[in-house]
């Protein structure tokens, strides 16, 4: 799959409009498709104030995320799924995630035993399921309920 480029365009149109709507000054916003990962990845950039468009623990992150979700979802007369990144934020959270993923595939490999990862966002565990689908001698499968669900790395027998 992959998507349209006026999609893209409205989403970078979109999110630049409710970004400044906000009183922030966007220096860039980058809508691209991922095929590994089947994603629309957004990247923003507003300088000195990434750190607001975050907000505590990625809050308000996701919160424009969902707003500008909904409004290019409503735009296009579809439902569609963006991850937004601010200021490398989001890339450093899965960059993360993975490291602590591989190193658990490892772990599994030797010793054959299972290993539940902390708890994470349910994007996190979309981005590592989808990363770990392809390595070799392990499976991938969540666990738990709410925020409390994690992944557990399995051998593939």
């Amino acid at each position: 799959m992959s998507i349209e480029l006026t999609v893209l365009e409205s989403i970078k149109s979109v999110s630049k409009a409710v970004i400044q709507a906000l009183g922030v000054q966007v220096k860039s916003v980058e809508a691209d498709w991922q095929d590994e990962q089947e994603r629309i990845y957004v990247t923003v950039d507003v300088g000195d104030a990434n750190g607001f468009l975050i907000g505590k623990d990625g809050r308000m992150l996701e919160a424009l995320k969902l707003v500008i979700e909904a409004a290019i979802s409503r735009l296009h007369n579809r439902p569609l799924d963006m991850y937004m990144d601010v200021g490398g934020y989001w890339k450093r959270l899965e960059d993360e995630a993975l490291d602590e993923a591989k190193r658990a595939c490892e772990e599994v490999r030797r010793t054959g035993k299972s290993r539940r990862m902390d708890p994470m966002h349910a994007l996190l565990r979309r981005f590592v399921h989808r990363a770990l689908q392809n390595e070799l001698g392990v499976k991938t499968e969540s666990e738990g309920e709410g925020t409390w669900r994690s992944i557990v790395i399995q051998p593939n027998r």
